[in-house]
């Protein structure tokens, strides 16, 4: 059931006053980005463990020396995810926000189905555990005390999968399937609402610049594109034979123009296309920053989950990097700029 609309002003939803005033204390915690360049500078994977470990989120896990780079990042999201579930009232914005990473675990268990082989990279930070999966695959019906939210969102999208449908049509379905909860239950206040339509925009840029160096046909763009950004699909379909060069000056958002001329220029000076990743990332988390000065909503709550997802993303750069010697300008290169 979709909440209710709030009110038009941001940041006014007196029901979250408690949630905010946790969630301050939460982002007191988070990693700034003095200390991140420390732990960038460090040599070893085991200096960087060590320092990361001076850190209070992280202290005991690591103490324990027991679990891997990964196994440390995803506990860390998961409490987070627990922590804020806690006190937003149910809220189905913090829930969706969560349900991503069951939709990522459906890809990886229908990949492994139709591969034949074992699932691999299946994360824990969703609601639902690999056995209540792969009890729900096997029997399409919700029971025990699998989460319901989830589960039924599982179902739903399943329902929309073809038998003989490829991994790359499976893809497009879940993702459709997925962001149409995210802008549903995302729109409970018009803060929430642009920060959901601007996320599937650059999706769907990203989307159009691939199709586009991939040479594929139209109709692959148009099967592709995510339903309820603020750039209408039509716009992408009608420009998709439009070098990026020609088409970024078409955007009316000065931010997207800026996004493209950059990655444009990254892309043709390296090759790389991972930098428009990055300067997307990056516009996110500047846009949502502006609900760390709100005292009341739910806004605070979604830009502290998005904070940590950042924190744990660099992270993984950090400690990946530093697990395969790299040096630490060139990861300095790919790490997104800071909520904190």
């Amino acid at each position: 059931m979709k909440e209710r609309k709030e009110s038009p002003r941001p940041g006014s939803d007196t029901r979250y006053t408690y949630a905010v005033g946790r969630i301050k204390a939460l982002e007191a915690r988070l990693i700034s980005p003095a200390e991140m360049e420390r732990l960038l500078e460090e040599e070893t994977l085991a200096g960087a463990f060590r320092a990361l470990g001076e850190f209070s989120d992280y202290a005991e896990t690591i103490a324990a020396e027991k679990k891997g780079p990964e196994e440390i990042l995803e506990e860390q999201l998961a409490r987070a995810y627990d922590a804020v579930s806690e006190f937003s009232l149910g809220s189905n914005a913090i829930q969706t926000l969560r349900l991503k990473y069951d939709f990522h675990n459906l890809k990886v268990l229908l990949k492994a189905r139709l591969l034949g082989a074992e699932p691999d990279g299946f994360s824990k930070i969703g609601f639902l555990s690999l056995e209540e999966f792969n009890r729900l695959l096997a029997e399409g019906t919700v029971g025990g005390e699998v989460d319901r939210f989830a589960a039924e969102a599982i179902l739903t999208a399943l329902s929309e999968v073809d038998d003989g449908d490829s991994l790359e049509r499976i893809e497009v379905v879940l993702d459709k399937s997925y962001y149409r909860l995210f802008l549903n239950n995302l729109s409970v206040n018009p803060f929430l609402e642009e920060y959901a339509r601007r996320t599937i925009d650059l999706i769907n840029l990203r989307t159009f610049w691939r199709v586009q160096l991939m040479d594929w046909p139209e109709e692959r763009l148009a099967e592709s594109l995510l339903h309820g950004g603020t750039i209408q699909k039509a716009f992408f379909t009608a420009n998709v034979a439009t070098p990026i060069a020609d088409f970024s000056p078409k955007l009316t958002d000065d931010a997207y123009r800026r996004i493209l001329r950059e990655a444009k220029n990254a892309y043709q000076t390296k090759g790389d296309l991972s930098v428009l990743d990055k300067l997307t990332d990056d516009f996110l988390v500047e846009f949502l920053r502006r609900a760390k000065y709100y005292c009341f909503g739910l806004e605070p709550l979604v830009g502290y989950i998005a904070a940590k997802e950042n924190e744990v993303m660099q992270l993984r750069v950090i400690l990946h990097g530093k697990e395969k010697a790299l040096l630490a300008d060139s990861l300095r290169e790919v790490l997104r700029r800071s909520y904190a």
